[in-house]
């Protein structure tokens, strides 16, 4: 009955606390999955500056120094021919 937290949530929660250092959230491979489905609130809210609802009463807050990077392969390896 309560969130679980994650490493991903942990750094944002650490970036929230240290607001004058960076932190680096790095998403490997995201062209393997659809990006539409977990990406989207993290878009929302980077456009917006609103927080990320969670489970229950939670949210959660993207800080500014937080930097997103995200990778993507484009080999024949990803090819979905």
């Amino acid at each position: 009955d309560e969130y679980q937290d994650t490493p991903a949530y942990n750094l944002i929660e650490q970036a929230n606390e240290s607001i004058n250092e960076p932190y680096f959230l790095i998403l490997d491979e995201m062209n393997l999955s659809h990006v539409e489905r977990y990406f989207a609130d993290f878009l929302s809210a980077i456009e917006s500056g609103e927080k990320i609802p969670l489970y229950g009463e939670e949210e959660l807050t993207l800080p500014e120094n937080l930097f997103i990077i995200g990778t993507v392969n484009v080999d024949e390896t990803t090819s979905e021919e």
